[in-house]
């Protein structure tokens, strides 16, 4: 298996590990088998990994430092979108006025859809996209 061949296959999805420990932890997929039990409430995962993201809530942990200022991230995934914010990299977009953001979730906010009228003829509701620059500036409470 050190060659990179993938010689361990699920029975069940067919999918191929280079380890078995691999296909072990995959199996509990379909199994749903949560060995991994947290001490301090009742929740369980299928990974040690999933554990130990899982302990940093009780614990306040945040080894995931930004290197341009001081906040730091108790998941490698959120210092990942947060370095965006340093950067010009905003890959979600507005689709009325193409502001752009780094998180899907900024965007969403700033998005919001409403009921803006009724369809008579049908009786549905027609949902229309709403951009906050179609109504000027922005209210003291940003949705952001």
């Amino acid at each position: 298996a050190g060659s990179g061949n993938k010689c361990f296959q699920c029975q069940q999805c067919f999918a191929l590990f280079t380890r078995s420990d691999h296909l072990n932890r995959h199996m509990r997929r379909h199994t749903g088998e949560r060995p991994f039990t947290c001490q301090c409430c009742p929740f369980a995962f299928s990974s040690n990994d999933s554990l130990k993201r899982h302990m940093r809530t009780h614990t306040g942990e945040r080894p995931f430092q930004c290197p341009y200022c001081r906040l730091s991230f108790a998941v490698s995934y959120n210092l990942v979108c947060h370095l965006r914010t340093h950067g010009d990299r905003k890959p979600w977009k507005c689709r009325v006025c193409s502001m752009g953001f780094s998180r899907k979730l900024q965007m969403s906010a700033y998005m919001r859809l409403y009921r803006r009228e009724r369809d008579d003829v049908l009786g549905l509701a027609v949902l229309t996209v709403f951009c906050w620059r179609d109504v000027g500036p922005r209210p003291v409470g940003r949705p952001f």
